[in-house]
């Protein structure tokens, strides 16, 4: 298993020029990654904006995927879920370049989950740390203001080109990004089924581990 994160989240600082940081960058980035390790037909899965970046690959390079699993993928055009809305504003965005305080990190990490009880403190206290990284707040900012502009476009999805078996997953109660719009991504790619979980929100891999592992491994063994 390769994880990777992608620039300005996890352990990854963001570039030293913010103005670089865009969505082209993202893509490029895990692109070179992927041909920096020579990786050849293997299986792609992604969360959120990392769904997004591996539909995207999946789509541009057809012939590397063998199969794709995307959760809960950001993409499709939609409304903002408050706490992003708030911080698009350009005052607000620019401030959190900068501030970014842990409350407001914390009030996210909520907000993504079905069942707030789920959250340990010792991935709470993770998800903070990481935002006091170098560049991460202003990763996070570049990041919702270029999903604000980009939902403002209201682009639709473009990923009929993907040919990998795709499995959707979703969380029911992901108030970021809707399960209802699975059905935009279930007609966009032929060859995709779809997942979901009552209980969840919009990081079932982290809420419902075991079953979200279990469910993913068979759609692996499918031949």
């Amino acid at each position: 298993i390769i994880s990777l994160d992608v620039p300005g989240f996890g352990l990854t600082g963001g570039p030293e020029n913010p103005d670089d940081y865009s969505e082209a960058l993202l893509h490029s980035s895990f692109k070179q990654f992927i041909d920096q390790l020579q990786l050849d037909n293997f299986i792609l899965a992604g969360n959120s904006l990392g769904g997004y970046i591996s539909a995207h690959y999946a789509a541009n390079n057809p012939s590397k995927v063998k199969k794709l699993i995307l959760i809960d993928p950001a993409g499709a055009p939609q409304d903002l879920p408050f706490i992003l809305s708030l911080a698009s504003m350009p005052a607000i965005n620019s401030l959190a370049a900068t501030v970014f305080p842990p409350f407001i990190v914390a009030m996210g990490v909520k907000d993504v989950y079905g069942d707030p009880d789920r959250i340990s403190k010792e991935n709470m206290d993770r998800y903070i740390h990481l935002s006091l990284r170098p560049g991460a707040k202003q990763a996070y900012a570049n990041t919702i203001a270029m999903l604000d502009e980009k939902n403002s476009q209201q682009t639709p999805l473009n990923f009929s080109a993907i040919t990998a078996p795709t499995l959707l997953m979703w969380g029911e109660k992901d108030i970021w990004v809707p399960a209802t719009l699975s059905e935009l991504w279930l007609a966009n790619i032929s060859d995709s089924t779809l997942i979901t979980y009552p209980k969840a929100g919009h990081v079932p891999m982290e809420e419902i581990p075991q079953q979200t592992l279990q469910d993913a491994l068979a759609f692996i063994d499918l031949k």
